[in-house]
């Protein structure tokens, strides 16, 4: 058995091995990129917006404008087809529906 700082030194030597790799270099760029994109650069809007369109009512436009409704006041859901507009506004009044059956909407 090694003592502990034996094994502290070796850790140390080992892990600045790792952070020099080019797969560490990637995973960096990677966060630092990330870190950047979520700063807004743009300041707070002088007020918030009112309204929001949702363009596609398919399963991905439906679950937008249903999680949007928490935080707009009016979501406008559109398609290029009546049918699949109706689909969505189904898929967004099921969910609704099943909140206020679990009693975690009145």
């Amino acid at each position: 058995l090694e003592s502990p700082s034996t094994g502290y030194a070796r850790e140390c030597e080992n892990f600045g091995d790792l952070a020099m790799t080019d797969e560490s270099k990637a995973l960096q760029s990677i966060f630092f990129g990330k870190q950047a994109c979520e700063k807004n650069h743009y300041g707070k809007p002088a007020r918030m917006p009112q309204n929001m369109a949702v363009l596609g009512a398919g399963l991905m436009g439906a679950g937008v404008a249903t999680v949007s409704l928490d935080k707009f006041p009016k979501v406008i859901l559109k398609d290029v087809s009546d049918t699949a507009l109706s689909r969505g506004e189904d898929m967004v009044r099921d969910v609704f529906q099943k909140k206020v059956k679990r009693k975690k909407m009145s």
